[in-house]
C-alpha cells in the first residue's frame, strides 16, 4: 500500500463478530442529522470491508502509535499459525520479530509514526512453530481529522521461497566458480607440464596450485625409491613449513604414508593428536591438527607421495578428489621428466583426469577441428568421439553461430599469436539430435613444436536456466500480488462510500450501546419497533426501558469476555406493552473495541420473528392434532373390525356347539353334555377375556391424544395387571427417547398391546417388563416376560400377533426383533431411528 488513507469524519474501520476490526466509535452526536450520518458507518461497513481484507492474498496488518496489532487479516493467519484473536493487542515486534532485525523492525515503525511514509523494507516474521519467513513490507498510515498518524498499515508479500531459490542460484554460480577455478589451475597445470620447463619447477607450481585451492597450511611432496626392497621417501617439503629433516635423506614410508601408497587412493585424518599416528611423530615435529596425503600414481605405479595439512575445518572426499587430480599431474610431470614414454603415459593420465571431470573439455587444432572430447563432452552434446574427431567444433554450435566461430580461428591465424584465456561467457550449442542448450564456456590456447591448440570446457548449465525462468515468473506474480495490495486502498474508500447508506436502507434493527447498556445509537428501524422515539431511546438505559434479567446478563456476558452471542426466536414481554403479550427475536449482540482492545460498548442486532413463531407454532399444532386423530381413527377402526370378526367367529362357535349339547341332553348322553357346556364355558370366559382387552385397548388408544404415550401406557399396564393378574413394570431410562409422532405414538401403544395380549394367553407368567431406552441413534422399546418362551423358528400356525406387530413396525420404519427360547422367557424389541 503506498497511498495515504486520512480517515473522514466519523468513518472508522471496524470488523464482524467472526474476526477483531479497528473501531472507534464518535461521541453521540449533537443533531438527528448528525447521529444519522455516523449511523452510515455500523457494522455493515465492518463487514464488507474484512470481507475484502480477508479475501486479499497480501499480508494486511494495523498497528497503532504504540505498536499494538489492530487489525491481522486471514492471509497473516495462515502464514503465521496464530488467530486474529491470540495477537489482537499485543506489539508486533514481542511476537513475529527475531532479536537480530529488532532495531531495525522499530526504526522503520518510528519513521511512520513520526509521518515519513510510505516506505518498504524486508525482515523475517518468526512463525508460531518457529520457522522464519522472508516478508518485504510496503507501508503507509491513516491520519485523523487533524492530520495525525492514527494507525500504521503494513501490506506484506512472503518471499521465502523466491530468497530460496535466489541463495540457491547464488551457490550453484559459487559452486560453478570454484569447479571453473579448479578446473583452470587443472588447464594450468597441464599447460606447465606441456611446456616441459624443469621438473622441480612444474611440482612446485602444480604443488602450490593444489595448497592454494584445498587451503591447506602445511605439505610436502615425496619421491618413492625401490631400494633392497625397502620404500623411501625423499622430502620436497614446503618452503614454510619448519621440517627437522634433511629434504635429501631417506625416510621410511609407514603410518598414513604407507596406507595411500598400499591403496593407491587418498586417506586424510582430522584428529591427528588423538590419532595412532601422533605417537609415531617426533617430539620435535611440527604440530599437525590434520592431514591428507596423497599418491602420486602414473603408468599403473605410485612414484610419489603428496601431503597437505592444518587445513581450517579439515578435510573431506572433495579435497580428496580435488588432491588426487593435481596428484595425477604432478605424477606425469615426474614420469615426463625420466623418458619419452613417460610423455605418452602422462597424456594417458591427463586424459583420465580430464574424463573424471564433469564438465565438457574439448580439444581442437589451430584450424578448429576436434582432437579430443572427454566423456562430458560426448554425453552433453550426444556423440560419441569417433563421430566429431576431425570435424570442425562449429558442429557442436548452432548454424547461426557458425560463421563467427570460424571467422574468430581466421583472425588467429592471421596473427599468430597465442588467444589469452577469456572469460566465462554464456553461448548456445547444438545437440546431435539438433536440440539447443545453453552453455557456459571457457577457452584457452596452447601451443607446441606441432603448432597451436585450443581447449575449450563446456558446462551445460540448462537446470539453472530454467530454475531463473521459475524465479522470473515468482518475480512477476510477487509483483501482481503487490499491484493488488497497493489498489487494496483505492477499493476500499471507493467502498466506504457505498457503505455509508447501508445501516438506514436495512430492515434489521442496530442500535450501538455504551458499557453500561445507555443507547448510543439507534436505526429508524430499531426505533419504530420499540414503542419509543428516539428521543426516549438515546442516552437512556437499555434494561430501564426493556427490563429482563436473563437478557441483562446475557448483555454482560458479552461486555466482560468479549463474545458475541446469536439468538434465533428469543422470546421476550414489553414489560410496559403488556398488549403486545409475547413477542420473538431473531438477535445478535457483539462487542465493540477501542484501538487498545478494551471494550467500550455493544452493537446489538434485531429482527422481528413473532409472526413467523405463532405461525409455525399453529401450523404445528393443527398437524398434530389431525395426525392424531387420523392414527387414533385408524386404531379403532381397525380394533372394530377385529371385534366383529373375532366375536362373530366366538359367536357362531358357540351357537354351533349349543346345538350338538342339547342334543346329546335330549340323547340322555349326560358325560359329554357335561364335558361341552365346560368347553363352552372356556370359549365364553376368552369372548368375555377378550372384549376387556378391547375395550382397555380402545380406552388407552384413545388416551394417547389427550394425556401422551406415556401417561396413558402407564393407565394401560395399571388396568391390565387388574384384569389379568400380569404384575408388569414400567422402565424408562435417562436418555430415552419417549415423544413420537402421533402416527409413530399410536403404533407404539399398539405394538406393545399385542405384546401383552400374546404375553397373557401364551407365556403362562404373571411378570412382565416394558423398557424405553436408547442406544446410538436409536430408540428402543422392549417388553419382555419369564415365561415358557419358544422356538422362534418353529411358530405354530394361526398365531398371527407377531406378523401384526411386524407390519405395524414397518409402518413406521422401524424394526421388530424376537428374542426367545423354551423356557427362557420372550423378549419382543422395536428399534425406532432417532431423527
Amino acid at each position: 500500500m503506498t497511498n495515504n488513507l486520512p480517515c473522514k469524519a466519523g468513518v472508522d474501520m471496524t470488523q464482524t463478530t467472526a474476526s477483531p476490526r479497528i473501531e472507534q466509535l464518535p461521541p453521540c452526536p449533537a443533531s438527528v442529522a448528525e447521529r444519522q450520518t455516523t449511523d452510515l458507518l455500523s457494522s455493515a461497513d465492518h463487514r464488507l470491508t474484512d470481507a475484502v481484507l480477508d479475501t486479499v492474498a497480501a499480508l494486511i496488518v494495523v498497528l497503532d502509535t504504540e505498536g499494538r496489532i489492530v487489525r491481522f487479516n486471514r492471509a497473516c493467519e495462515r502464514l503465521s499459525g496464530y488467530t486474529a484473536a491470540e495477537v489482537i493487542g499485543k506489539r508486533l515486534w514481542d511476537l513475529f520479530i527475531v532479536p537480530a532485525e529488532m532495531d531495525a523492525v522499530r526504526n522503520v515503525f518510528g519513521q511512520l509514526r513520526s509521518g515519513q511514509f510510505p516506505n518498504q523494507h524486508r525482515n523475517f516474521w518468526r512463525r508460531r512453530d518457529g520457522r522464519l519467513c522472508l516478508i518485504d513490507w510496503t507501508n503507509t498510515v491513516i491520519l485523523d481529522e487533524r492530520g495525525d498518524v492514527r494507525y500504521i498499515v503494513g501490506t506484506g508479500i512472503d518471499v521465502s521461497e523466491r530468497k530460496t531459490t535466489s541463495d540457491a542460484l547464488l551457490e550453484a554460480l559459487d559452486e560453478s566458480r570454484r569447479r571453473q577455478a579448479q578446473t583452470e589451475a587443472l588447464l594450468d597445470a597441464a599447460r606447465c607440464i606441456l611446456q616441459g620447463r624443469d621438473i622441480n619447477s612444474i611440482v612446485r607450481s602444480i604443488y602450490d596450485s593444489c595448497k592454494r585451492h584445498i587451503g591447506a597450511g602445511i605439505g610436502f611432496v615425496s619421491l618413492i625409491m625401490e631400494r633392497d626392497e625397502s620404500r623411501q621417501t625423499i622430502f620436497i617439503h614446503d618452503s614454510d613449513m619448519q621440517c627437522s629433516l634433511d629434504a635429501m635423506h631417506p625416510g621410511l614410508v609407514r603410518g598414513l604414508l604407507a596406507d595411500a601408497f598400499e591403496q593407491g587412493m587418498a586417506v586424510y585424518e582430522n584428529d591427528v593428536e588423538n590419532s595412532p599416528f601422533a605417537q609415531r611423530m617426533p617430539s620435535d615435529h611440527i604440530c599437525i591438527r590434520n592431514v591428507l596425503i596423497v599418491p602420486l600414481r602414473a603408468s599403473g605405479r605410485v612414484v610419489g607421495l603428496m601431503g597437505l595439512g592444518n587445513k581450517p575445518g579439515g578435510f573431506d572426499g572433495e579435497d580428496a578428489r580435488l588432491a588426487m587430480a593435481f596428484g595425477t599431474l604432478i605424477a606425469i610431470a615426474l614420469v615426463n621428466s625420466q623418458s619419452m614414454d613417460a610423455l605418452i603415459r602422462s597424456e594417458e593420465r591427463f586424459r583420465s583426469v580430464v574424463e573424471t571431470a564433469t564438465d565438457a573439455i574439448i580439444c581442437t587444432d589451430g584450424s578448429g577441428a576436434i582432437i579430443f572430447c572427454n566423456e562430458a563432452a560426448q554425453r552433453i552434446f550426444g556423440y560419441h568421439f569417433e563421430e566429431v574427431l576431425g570435424k570442425p567444433a562449429s558442429v557442436l554450435l548452432p548454424e547461426r553461430s557458425q560463421r563467427a566461430f570460424q571467422a574468430a580461428l581466421r583472425r588467429f591465424a592471421n596473427t599468430g599469436k597465442v588467444m589469452p584465456v577469456s572469460r566465462t561467457i554464456e553461448i548456445t550449442g547444438r545437440r546431435k539430435d539438433g536440440s539447443e542448450l545453453p552453455l557456459e564456456f571457457s577457452l584457452t590456447s596452447w601451443g607446441s613444436k606441432d603448432g597451436f591448440f585450443f581447449t575449450g570446457i563446456c558446462r551445460d548449465i540448462s537446470e539453472r536456466k530454467q530454475a531463473q525462468q521459475r524465479q522470473a515468473q515468482l518475480t512477476a506474480q510477487i509483483e501482481a500480488e503487490r499491484r493488488q495490495a497497493q489498489n487494496l486502498a483505492d477499493t476500499l474508500a471507493r467502498e466506504r462510500d457505498i457503505l455509508q447508506a447501508i445501516m438506514e436502507s436495512t430492515s434489521t434493527m442496530l442500535a450501538y450501546l455504551d458499557r453500561d447498556f445507555n443507547f448510543v445509537l439507534a436505526n429508524s428501524a430499531y426505533v419504530n419497533a420499540s414503542g419509543h422515539s428516539r428521543e426516549e431511546l438515546i442516552g437512556h438505559n437499555h434494561f430501564d426501558l426493556f427490563p429482563n434479567a436473563e437478557n441483562q446478563a446475557i448483555f454482560e456476558r458479552v461486555r466482560d469476555t468479549g463474545q458475541p452471542v446469536e439468538y434465533h426466536a428469543k422470546p421476550f414481554t414489553y414489560a410496559d406493552q403488556p398488549e403486545r403479550g409475547v413477542t420473538y427475536w431473531d438477535w445478535t449482540l457483539a462487542p465493540v473495541r477501542t484501538a487498545s482492545g478494551q471494550i467500550e460498548g455493544v452493537v446489538l442486532a434485531l429482527l422481528d420473528v413473532t409472526q413467523d413463531v405463532r405461525r409455525a407454532e399453529e401450523r404445528e399444532r393443527l398437524l398434530r392434532e389431525m395426525a392424531t386423530q387420523q392414527a387414533v381413527a385408524a386404531e379403532r377402526e381397525r380394533l372394530s373390525r377385529e371385534l366383529h370378526d373375532g366375536i362373530a367367529q366366538s359367536l357362531g362357535y358357540v351357537r354351533f356347539r349349543l346345538r350338538s349339547v342339547k342334543d346329546l341332553l335330549m340323547a340322555g348322553r349326560m358325560a359329554e353334555t357335561s364335558a361341552g357346556l365346560a368347553e363352552l364355558e372356556d370359549v365364553v370366559r376368552g369372548i368375555n377375556a377378550n372384549l376387556r382387552e378391547s375395550i382397555l385397548g380402545l380406552r388407552a388408544t384413545a388416551a394417547v391424544r389427550d394425556v401422551g404415550m406415556l401417561a396413558s401406557l402407564a393407565d394401560y399396564l395399571r388396568h391390565f395387571d387388574q384384569l389379568f393378574d400380569i404384575r408388569t413394570n414400567l422402565i424408562v431410562e435417562p436418555d430415552a427417547v419417549t415423544q413420537f409422532a402421533p402416527a409413530t405414538e399410536v403404533q407404539i401403544f399398539a405394538i406393545i398391546q399385542e405384546a401383552m395380549i400374546n404375553i397373557r394367553k401364551h407365556a403362562q407368567t404373571g411378570r412382565a417388563t416394558v423398557r424405553f431406552s436408547r442406544v446410538g441413534d436409536e430408540a428402543i422399546v422392549a417388553i419382555a416376560d419369564q415365561g415358557r418362551g419358544f422356538d422362534v423358528g418353529c411358530i405354530p400356525a394361526g398365531h398371527y400377533g407377531l406378523s401384526i406387530m411386524r407390519e405395524r413396525a414397518d409402518l413406521i420404519n422401524g424394526k421388530l426383533q424376537v428374542v426367545s427360547e423354551p423356557g427362557q422367557g420372550t423378549t419382543i424389541i422395536l428399534r425406532l431411528p432417532v431423527t
